[in-house]
């Protein structure tokens, strides 16, 4: 009835990367323009980092000005607004920083460390970065080489800011309850501001750096006095997605409902709140009145915080998310790829053409695969869902869903005759299904030494196979 089952734990990453710069030797196509990682007004323009390129857009005409291709993908960015610096940290610890407008690469550094967080000066002088030991590296841009380097925690760390005027260095970390502020010329000088249960998660200074503001896990919001360490404010408004002092006196929020409200840092009164469209994704706020507003697929939506109301919105359907799974027909024909928003994209081998998209899941899709006739495809999800869908010229249609696990699916396969399917979860557990009724069939459990132990086993199956 079930064929051979072969049973694989241990980690399979099926993750498609964007292809920065020129593509690979072998390469015969770039399927999409990658994801969106940050945008950034300066000078007129927008300029919006993916994980393929840096694109130039002119708002006011919705057009796309240029893409300056990236060697790889970027895990960071940043922005000095001042000077038009653009600093970009990738996944094997290189740093890079550019001069906009004209894209030209000003710096780069090499670093041996997993880089958690990273930072530019106001002035554009200076990139910092932290790592998952809590180590924090100062380069200069003109000297070109790295000036300072300092434990700043003890756990890895998440947030990284410069003071206003260039001279501290705030780091924070996810697991650690306590902002701490650094002097650079005396990194053995610094000030804590604690009390952030469940670890902190963002921190904006005002303009003159007199204050600080500091999110904390539980969604509280503190306002502190810098030089006196005073708790001005606690203010109950998380959790965010961004905050930012507008003045000393205005703290501007946005928080995971996409809401954006404007307070008084000194009290909790609320000044002012809208709604944000399009979900809330990513925002980062530009003062004095520039929001940008973004999912990885897209669009990007530049709000005006004095109306209230979009400016523009840019790149709607550009961009395809950050896909998590592929699979190729068995006739080598169509490629189907899923995503980490619940999409799938379907291209065609001859001349890449994308034949269609669908919504296919609320959350990521970790698995898919086609059957053996190449007319089905089945998606399992990180919500535990399995559907089955039967293709067409004009799309899918979901011919069967069940609930296959209450953990996260981590694989899925079909039968050589295509009767069955099979999934595989992090609860240790694979299944096989009827592929028409979806009734269960038959449970595996990771395999122990010990049957007597198999309920103290916690170690997730990441792979399997007919």
């Amino acid at each position: 009835m079930v064929s051979k089952l072969i049973l694989v734990a241990a980690a399979i990453f099926t993750v498609v990367c964007g292809l920065g710069g020129e593509m690979p030797f072998g390469a015969v196509a770039r399927l999409g323009h990658g994801y969106l990682v940050a945008g950034f007004p300066f000078s007129g323009y927008l300029w919006v980092v993916t994980s393929l390129a840096v694109e130039q857009w002119d708002v006011s005409a919705r057009e796309l000005l240029s893409v300056s291709p990236l060697p790889k993908m970027p895990r960071f960015a940043r922005f000095a607004s001042n000077k038009g610096i653009l600093g970009l940290s990738f996944e094997d610890g290189t740093i890079i920083v550019f001069k906009l407008p004209q894209m030209e690469k000003i710096a780069a550094f090499k670093t041996n460390m997993w880089l958690t967080a990273l930072a530019l000066s106001p002035d554009g002088a200076l990139v910092a970065v932290g790592s998952e030991t809590g180590e924090v590296t100062v380069f200069d841009l003109v000297q070109g080489e790295a000036v300072l380097s300092f434990s700043a925690l003890t756990q890895e760390v998440t947030v990284l800011v410069f003071s206003p005027d260039g001279s501290a260095l705030a780091c924070g970390s996810r697991s650690a309850e306590s902002l701490v502020l650094y002097t650079l010329d005396d990194s053995t000088r610094h000030k804590k501001f604690p009390w952030n249960k469940w670890g902190v998660r963002q921190a904006a200074f005002s303009p003159d750096g007199s204050r600080v503001a500091v999110e904390a896990g539980d969604g509280r919001v503190r306002i502190w006095d810098v030089r006196e360490q005073r708790l001005l404010q606690s203010l109950g408004i998380g959790p965010l997605i961004e905050l930012e002092f507008l003045d000393p006196g205005t703290l501007i929020t946005v928080d995971s409902r996409g809401v954006v409200s404007t307070w008084e840092s000194e009290s909790d009164m609320l000044r002012a709140s809208f709604s944000l469209g399009y979900g809330p994704g990513k925002a980062e706020i530009y003062p004095p009145n520039v929001l940008v507003q973004h999912n990885p697929s897209g669009p990007l939506v530049i709000w005006d915080l004095l109306t209230k109301k979009p400016a523009a919105v840019l790149g709607e359907h550009r961009y395809k998310d950050r896909f998590s799974a592929l699979a190729f027909s068995p006739d080598g024909k169509r490629l189907a790829a899923a995503t980490v928003e619940g999409g799938v994209f379907l291209w065609a081998c001859d001349d890449w053409k994308e034949l269609f998209v669908q919504d296919a899941h609320l959350g990521a899709i970790d698995a898919i695969a086609f059957s053996p006739k190449g007319d089905r495809v089945l998606t399992a999800g990180n919500d535990g869902k399995v559907c089955i869908w039967k293709l067409s010229p004009d799309g899918m249609e979901k011919a069967l869903e069940i609930m296959a696990h209450q953990e996260p699916i981590s694989d899925a396969d079909f039968s050589h005759d295509g009767k069955y399917f099979l999934t595989a979860s992090v609860d240790e557990t694979v299944r096989v299904w009827d592929a028409i009724t979806g009734e269960l069939v038959k449970t595996f459990w990771k395999p122990v030494k010990n049957p007597a132990l198999q309920p103290l086993i916690r170690d997730a199956i990441y792979a399997a196979r007919f």
